[in-house]
């Protein structure tokens, strides 16, 4: 009998979809057959009334509104002609992901769920709510956990000569799946790091008191106390549990003698931008003033643009979403960091890695294939961001220092879940930030490049608009 369930998800800005893509990988790993689809290919690749076991991802916009691609989904279950049974055979859950400083956090998922459970249908696990105000994967990570245990309940239940599929070795806990890895292979091959694929590795941690501590560094114009972020007190003793390693897949390769007209590139690619509904326009600034006073906590801006070459209309409640470049100084920076000086300018090409272990593998869409580094650093990866816990598992690996590799693994841990939040999500620390650090950490571009998030607008809403007659 198989393992299938349907894996939905509606997202707006990309963040629902990589945790239903987090998702699909472990639930493949675990033996199930995940069947992943946007949840905007109603009726193409999915009928929901005929599905039996869901897992939906979906996230809030706006005042608990559903995404743009999550529209023509509420549309048709909303129907009034449906009746109190259409979705009699379902057994679902949900995941819901918002953030906590706008109004009806998390409303969407939670009207998904009324009108899932008005149309007959029955939970088989519990919802989760993850804020992005403090960490989704405070609540993202424990939540998938419970949901493979849930999983394969399910399925127990419908046939239990399948329980062979999963073999509990640790049937005491949830974590099932563990795997103590040899901390000696490190960057040798990556075909190496390819085979650490389980959901969980487990980490001895040997921390030396008596290393020297690192010196304070800047980050921000702030000092952050390095020996905090760098150093765990008390230390985290013996084994931890981290996020398995994320599977390469991109390759870079780089032609030197080719020359390129960057600004005839679409931007970003031409991928589409969450909730535009215009065509992309360049503005220039015209005027910027300072509003607040030089001893303000935050810094405020009036920006003046001009777009009078648009044929843009807008009126009051409308919101125009700004792309800003990163700071070229910090990109160079991170270039001379991540040591591609001396190729940052090259026309290079973005290649899928041939034979990579990682399922449905594609470049972003937001990337261009062929490009330099540094257009790719400057327009299209959001290099401020706070990293996450699968990017920190990452650059452990390719951190030599015994001290800095295993506090890098403590931050990325389930164990070190408090530290993460304290030191790198609630100051807001980057991937620059990180590297600084930890200066033994040098990772290859091309797997940053695999880790780092879409530069995305910024919504401004409209609040008075002049009308010259």
């Amino acid at each position: 009998m198989e393992r299938r369930f349907l894996l939905l998800f509606g997202s707006q800005t990309g963040q629902s979809q990589a945790v239903a893509e987090e998702i699909f990988e472990k639930a493949l790993e675990h033996g199930f057959q995940p069947d992943l689809h946007n949840i905007n290919e109603t009726e193409k690749k999915f009928n929901i009334e005929k599905e039996t076991l869901l897992v939906l991802v979906i996230s809030s916009t706006g005042d608990g509104e559903p995404p743009d691609t999550a529209l023509k989904f509420w549309r048709r279950i909303r129907k009034k002609t449906l009746g109190s049974d259409y979705l009699g055979n379902l057994r679902y859950t949900i995941l819901g992901l918002g953030d906590s400083n706008y109004s009806n956090f998390c409303q969407n998922p939670k009207n998904f769920d009324l009108r899932f459970q008005q149309l007959g249908a029955q939970h088989f696990y519990s919802m989760g709510f993850a804020d992005d105000a403090i960490g989704l994967e405070i609540v993202v990570e424990p939540w998938i956990d419970g949901l493979l245990s849930a999983l394969k309940s399910q399925f127990s239940e419908k046939s239990s000569s399948l329980d062979h599929a999963i073999s509990d070795k640790n049937p005491q806990t949830d974590l099932n799946l563990k795997r103590q890895i040899d901390e000696t292979d490190s960057v040798k091959d990556d075909n190496k790091q390819d085979n650490v694929a389980n959901e969980f590795t487990t980490v001895d941690l040997a921390i030396v008191s008596t290393e020297k501590e690192l010196a304070d560094i800047k980050v921000d114009e702030k000092t952050i106390e390095v020996s905090s972020l760098v150093k765990s007190i008390p230390p985290i003793e013996g084994q931890i549990v981290v996020p398995a390693l994320p599977h390469s897949f991109l390759e870079v390769h780089y032609s030197e003698d080719e020359s390129i007209d960057l600004d005839s590139l679409c931007i970003q690619n031409g991928a589409a931008l969450p909730s535009a509904t215009t065509d992309i326009v360049m503005a220039n600034i015209v005027n910027v003033s300072t509003l607040t006073r030089q001893d303000a906590v935050k810094t405020a801006l009036e920006i003046q643009l001009e777009i009078t070459e648009s044929e843009m209309t807008f009126e009051p409640g409308d919101s125009f979403g700004i792309v800003c470049e990163n700071s070229r100084d910090e990109v160079e920076e991170l270039i001379l960091r991540l040591s591609v000086t001396n190729v940052a300018d090259s026309v290079c090409y973005l290649k899928l890695k041939e034979g990579t272990r990682k399922k449905n593998a594609a470049i972003p869409p937001f990337l261009p294939t062929r490009t330099t580094i540094r257009h790719l650093l400057v327009t299209c990866c959001d290099i401020r961001t706070p990293i996450k816990k699968g990017f920190i598992r990452m650059l452990a690996e390719y951190t030599p220092n015994t001290l800095e590799k295993a506090r890098l693994q403590e931050l990325c841990s389930r164990q070190g879940s408090s530290q993460y939040t304290h030191f790198i999500r609630e100051p807001n620390l980057s991937l620059l930030d990180i590297l600084k650090a930890f200066p033994s950490c040098c990772p290859p571009i091309e797997r940053i490049l695999e880790h780092l998030p879409r530069l995305l607008p910024r919504p401004y809403s409209i609040s008075r608009y002049n009308i010259c007659f």
